[in-house]
């Protein structure tokens, strides 16, 4: 009646027996292991992941298993003091089995065994099936990782080819990069790619502008010294000498006011490196230059709309200065005499706005160019001394200050004129 109990209770690869206290078998039971050997043409590959997983472990056990000991024999009676209570016991056939034993009721003793080759059985089966399908999700991540890296490359080499087929072998911009629809990080990169070939090929634009109009303008001073030259060489009286030479002169005194001007625009951007920016009260620097504007000045009316202070930014206020230099010199060559000059400053939810309104004559609706741009001038006959670049150095000193500068037709206190419109943050 116990062992019919007992069965039910039993593993696959499991015997048990219960002794008396004097070591007589009162019970055994015992449920055998199952051991069918597949053919290897049958298995799956799982399978013969399982089986090469078990044999690893099997091999793995043997080397660091202990020395097992004698197993109990199978008679009607086991002798408690030769009986090992725990660990590995190897039995008559050759088996490893795995014992342990627990006092129980009537002071007698239940001896368990577990088949170690039924356990390996167990962890090899668990462990090939892990490893499997460890394997395939590695494999499986493995494919969708080379797939998504040729994607990237792909996409990386076609932005490379996009870059190099927007410049020349001789550096110069041909096109412009394709938009850019995907907004992760390569999407991002093209679009800052397409920024920096636009704004370089703005810049390309410039510089050749730039030559035509340096050119331009020296092709006339070189022209007539040297045609004051050859006259001179030809010319018989004193007085035909001194008009050749005075018009040398002045064409010189001309190649030098352009390259004065240009050379006041390039050491203004290289100064840029070295300025430091400070805070200081906008308002006070802007009213005292005004003032001392009129006091130099008494033929024009300069005045000064904003308060005292109390408008602090951060910048360089003798940049902001020789900004206001420029710009009430320019508002003077196209103000009546008695016309008004008024620099106004005021605060506003973008920042600090500094405007600069002369009253004369307006701006062309269709300048056809940009009259911050070097060179430029739209003063009539091009009057000597002006080479356009009092505008330049306006424009590189607001951009140093983060601003802008623009210039539009106003009216301002019923007179027609030009107002010129910074926008300066307090940040600097």
């Amino acid at each position: 009646a116990l062992e019919r109990q007992l069965e039910p209770r039993l593993n696959p690869g499991q015997r048990v027996r219960v002794l008396e206290p004097a070591g007589w078998v009162r019970a055994q039971q015992q449920v055998g292991a199952e051991h069918i050997r597949p053919e290897f043409d049958q298995l799956s590959p799982l399978e013969v992941t399982e089986q090469i997983s078990l044999n690893a472990l099997r091999a793995l056990i043997r080397f660091y298993q202990p020395e097992p000991a004698q197993a109990p024999g199978a008679g009607h009676k086991i002798t408690p003091e030769t009986q090992p209570s725990e660990g590995l016991v190897r039995h008559s056939d050759g088996s490893t089995w795995l014992l342990t034993s627990e006092p129980v009721f009537g002071g007698r003793t239940l001896m368990l065994e577990q088949s170690l080759d039924q356990l390996l059985t167990l962890s090899g089966s668990a462990l090939g099936s892990v490893i499997a399908r460890s394997t395939l999700i590695i494999v499986g991540l493995t494919l969708v990782l080379l797939g998504y890296a040729s994607w990237l490359s792909w996409r990386i080499t076609r932005l490379q080819r996009a870059v190099s087929a927007s410049v020349d072998d001789d550096g110069r911009i041909i096109g412009n990069l394709p938009p850019a629809k995907a907004n992760d990080e390569l999407g991002q990169l093209q679009r800052h790619f397409s920024q920096m070939v636009d704004r370089l090929h703005g810049y390309n634009r410039y510089l050749e502008s730039f030559s035509r109009r340096l050119s331009h303008e020296l092709k006339t001073p070189v022209a007539v010294v040297r045609s004051s030259l050859e006259n001179l060489s030809h010319s018989e009286s004193e007085a035909e000498r001194s008009q050749y030479l005075r018009r040398a002169s002045d064409a010189t005194d001309r190649l030098r006011q352009i390259l004065n001007g240009m050379s006041e625009a390039a050491r203004l951007e290289q100064s840029f490196d070295h300025a430091d920016k400070e805070p200081f009260d906008l308002a006070e620097v802007a009213s005292q230059a005004t003032a001392a504007y009129q006091g130099v000045d008494p033929s024009h009316r300069i005045q000064y709309v904003g308060p005292e202070q109390g408008l602090p930014m951060t910048g360089s206020p003798e940049l902001i200065v020789q900004l206001l230099d420029k710009l009430v010199d320019n508002a003077r060559d196209f103000t009546p005499e008695g016309g008004l000059i008024q620099v106004a400053l005021a605060s506003q939810p973008d920042g600090l706005c500094l405007t600069v309104f002369n009253e004369g004559s307006a701006l062309p609706d269709n300048a056809g160019t940009d009259i911050f741009d070097p060179f430029v001038s739209l003063r009539d006959g091009h009057e000597e001394g002006h080479l356009g670049q009092g505008l330049l150095i306006v424009r590189l000193i607001a951009e140093f200050h983060g601003a802008k500068v623009d210039a539009d037709n106003a009216t301002e206190g019923g007179v027609d004129g030009v107002r010129f419109r910074l926008t300066l943050s307090p940040n600097g």
